[in-house]
């Protein structure tokens, strides 16, 4: 590739970050659990703290903006 980002590798980071995030969960890292389903509950649930925490963060940005705003005399 010629430093262009194809439609493929553009999206390719969006997917890594996710399983860096997901790597961060220990009981994810290695499969301890023999069933299927407990196993696919934690990555729900995984998935769904990484989403929480992303969500959390944009709204205090949101927040934090809006309150600079009102301040200024601008």
């Amino acid at each position: 590739m010629s430093g262009r980002r194809t439609a493929v590798s553009s999206g390719a980071w969006v997917v890594e970050r996710a399983f860096a995030h997901l790597y961060w969960f220990r009981r994810l890292r290695i499969r301890w659990e023999i069933r299927d389903d407990i196993h696919d509950a934690f990555l729900t649930l995984g998935c769904a703290l990484i989403c929480w925490r992303r969500l959390r963060a944009l709204a205090s940005d949101a927040v934090g903006q809006c309150r600079i705003r009102q301040r200024s005399p601008w």
